[in-house]
């Protein structure tokens, strides 16, 4: 009985001792948001995506992986579930680049993390983890609403109304499906995307980029002389006949039959508007009302506002 007693006394302290005991390091800590500002402060957000509390000293940042140790983190814990945003106003001694780099969160073994391979800065977006993915998240998108500290899930990932109003020109309507919709001068019912300039002059498309892969921002370009007219519209085939002839646009990229991205950018890369079609049924376009915001059609509009009584819910 006293053995027995003595055992559970043991055991009993030792539990005292875990409850009492500061968290140890482990390696839940991962990037989940990255932006480059431009000449406001660059941040980085942090998560802490396991169970229990990390002390975050021993840990760093750093913009080279031949050189991890530029930037440490705090002295501090990130609790479990928890979200932390550095920046170049406190703690990061080091610039994101605009062209694009990589970035190393390095534990305090020295040893890599998590890496993010940031790609060249889009002015007003930030670049971040992919909600529902594994930890540490391995998928990044552009993002048009910057969640720091906060889920990405609240953000608006790029190809949901993200327009850069700066450059005029949206992508205003999309059909990922077309069977009926609209055919070309061939007969042909390829998938489309619909151009709109909102601003009050015309703009210069020439060498304008369009593109289904974030990563190949520059897949088909417009050929020089491209003008589209203040208030006008712009239709072209994504049906991979790549040509430009007689005021026709065909790009070499078709869309695909699940959710598919459309990014359209300037000609020195720089993002303009994205959209997101949802293919699942066919001759459904996906297009901005007044606002801006993206809205299901019922009937599309090639050429045309998409009205109100287009609008169907989503």
């Amino acid at each position: 009985m006293k053995r027995m007693t003595c055992c559970l006394l043991i055991g009993v302290l030792l539990l005292c001792l875990a409850a009492c005991s500061p968290a140890e390091n482990t390696d839940t800590l991962c990037i989940t948001e990255l932006q480059s500002a431009g000449g406001e402060a660059d941040w980085i957000e942090l998560y802490n995506y396991g169970e229990r509390a990390v002390s975050l000293q021993g840990w760093y940042l750093s913009d080279d992986p031949d050189s991890p140790g530029k930037a440490a983190l705090p002295t501090a814990q990130l609790q479990a579930g928890e979200r932390l945003v550095l920046s170049t106003a406190d703690v990061l001694t080091f610039r994101l680049s605009a062209d694009g780099e990589t970035v190393v969160l390095s534990n305090p073994h020295g040893e890599a993390a998590h890496t993010v391979a940031l790609p060249a800065a889009v002015p007003g977006l930030s670049y971040g983890a992919l909600e529902n993915e594994t930890y540490p998240p391995t998928q990044f998108a552009w993002y048009a609403a910057p969640t720091p500290g906060q889920p990405n899930s609240m953000g608006m990932v790029l190809g949901e109304n993200a327009t850069n109003t700066e450059y005029g020109v949206r992508i205003n309507e999309c059909v990922a499906r077309n069977k009926a919709s609209l055919y070309d001068s061939e007969g042909d019912y390829g998938d489309w995307i619909e151009l709109y300039n909102t601003a009050d002059t015309a703009v210069d498309l020439s060498g304008w980029s369009l593109t289904d892969n974030e990563s190949e921002l520059d897949r088909w370009r417009f050929p020089e002389n491209t003008v589209l007219p203040a208030g006008g519209y712009l239709l072209i085939f994504c049906d991979g006949k790549n040509s430009a002839e007689n005021g026709e646009y065909h790009t070499n990229f078709r869309l695909g039959e699940d959710d598919d991205y459309v990014g359209l950018y300037t000609a020195d890369g720089s993002f303009c508007s994205g959209v997101t079609c949802n293919a699942t049924e066919q001759d459904v376009a996906y297009g901005c009302n007044e606002s801006g915001a993206t809205v299901r059609c019922r009937y599309p509009t090639p050429g045309y506002a998409n009205t109100a009584e287009t609008e169907v819910a989503p």
